[in-house]
């Protein structure tokens, strides 16, 4: 419903509410209903009156060769197109370089740390050796005299 009412009113003339638009006038770049072709201005560009529809098509056919004359031989677009391709491979090549570097980086981080696992488990197990040897010592004379007991 709204779409069909807002139809309505951008088909009305703005001068004549109550007429529907139905010509254009190419010279005054307007739109125009019948009371409008008949008084003003327009009369005097008769040949220049043409329908919405034929209107319509005449821009759309503008706006594309507008369009195609922007473009030209691609010259331009060929040039943005190129530098885009080598900016893409630049940022290619740079991510993977600091990749590599990245992965160098972390791999020495992690040598670094299992080779201090090694060394505090090294050092762990000697701290086990010289607290148990004297422990297990301990344990057999108590166990020595636990058995002359009996």
């Amino acid at each position: 419903p709204t779409a069909s009412i807002v139809n309505e009113v951008v088909q009305r003339c703005p001068l004549h509410e109550s007429r529907q638009l139905t010509s254009y006038c190419r010279e005054c770049c307007e739109l125009l209903c019948e009371i409008c072709l008949s008084t003003g201005d327009h009369p005097q560009h008769s040949e220049q009156i043409c329908s919405l529809t034929e209107a319509s098509k005449e821009k759309r056919e503008a706006v594309i060769e507008t369009q195609r004359g922007s473009l030209g031989d691609g010259g331009a677009f060929k040039a943005s197109l190129a530098r885009v391709t080598k900016s893409i491979d630049s940022l290619h090549n740079r991510t993977e370089s600091v990749s590599k570097r990245v992965t160098e980086f972390f791999q020495g981080v992690v040598d670094s740390v299992r080779k201090r696992e090694r060394e505090v488990l090294d050092d762990l197990d000697r701290l086990r050796t010289a607290k148990v040897l004297p422990l297990e010592e301990q344990k057999a004379r108590v166990e020595a005299l636990l058995s002359s007991r009996d």
